[in-house]
């Protein structure tokens, strides 16, 4: 009897392996398959304005307009690779102390400044400093908030909370203090069917967007020791949730900020 029990917990845990393996694969799969998609787009873009301009003069406006471009292309190539990056163990970024919130609240002006979506900025007075890469840290912010904003086409708010936290052994992450940010807005919500692939690679539901920049996030804030999760429901709004490692160095004098109003985004950027 008890062989019996062993041999079929056994047999459970090669199926679990295999699910996990071929849904690995399929990952894979969709990401070679969009990056194969997305390249040859920009070096047909790029060969077809080289090839035209030979027939160009050099002193002809059009030569310079195809060159320009092929530049253009050549540039979205880059930007291309350097998502990519993120996504390979080869991209670990290099990192300083940065505090969550000016980080935070910077991001969420610039992107909602016009916008008929307010943000609501909630910040621990004692919040510890994060290590991390502020263009990649930042990136992450713009991709959440940038999903929030196409959810709410009526216009709403996101309310943003910051805090410390600390995390035993039994969480999916090393046991330690861990800087918690909470982005929850007011749009339509995930479809269920849709959670367990909102982080895959080329994965989207909206016209916009290359169905990159959540699979991105996942994979930076993973480079960063930390995790992002989410949760939804239709009609009642998102929450993403991202963990960071704190920082061991302390934070000097942290200034006080209290909380931000609803439609402080409003407000004109100082020149």
């Amino acid at each position: 009897m008890v062989i019996g029990m062993i041999e079929d917990i056994s047999y459970r845990k090669l199926l679990e392996e295999e699910h996990l393996k071929r849904g690995r694969l399929e990952s894979i799969s969709v990401l070679a398959g969009g990056i194969a998609h997305d390249f040859n787009n920009l070096l047909t873009a790029i060969l077809g304005n080289l090839i035209l301009a030979q027939h160009k003069k050099p002193d002809d406006e059009s030569f310079q307009e195809l060159l320009a471009s092929a530049e253009k292309a050549a540039l979205r190539a880059k930007e291309l690779t350097d998502k990519l990056l993120a996504f390979a163990s080869e991209g670990t970024p290099s990192k300083t102390i940065l505090h969550p919130c000016e980080v935070l609240e910077e991001t969420c002006r610039l992107l909602l400044a016009g916008t008929n979506v307010r943000f609501e900025l909630h910040c621990a007075a004692d919040l510890a400093p994060v290590a991390a890469n502020r263009r990649q840290v930042e990136q992450v912010f713009q991709n959440i908030i940038k999903n929030s904003l196409q959810a709410m086409p009526e216009g709403g708010t996101i309310e943003v909370r910051a805090e410390n936290t600390e995390l035993g052994s039994k969480a999916s992450l090393p046991a330690g203090r861990y800087v918690k940010l909470t982005f929850t807005d007011q749009g339509h919500g995930i479809a269920t069917e849709h959670l367990d692939k909102i982080f895959d690679p080329y994965f989207t539901t909206r016209n916009k967007g290359d169905g990159l920049g959540l699979a991105l996030s996942y994979a930076i804030i993973k480079n960063h020791g930390g995790l992002i999760t989410v949760s939804s429901q239709p009609g009642r709004g998102t929450s993403f949730v991202v963990y960071l490692p704190a920082a061991e160095e302390e934070r000097p004098s942290a200034p006080d900020h209290p909380p931000k109003k609803a439609g402080e985004n409003t407000e004109p950027l100082p020149a």
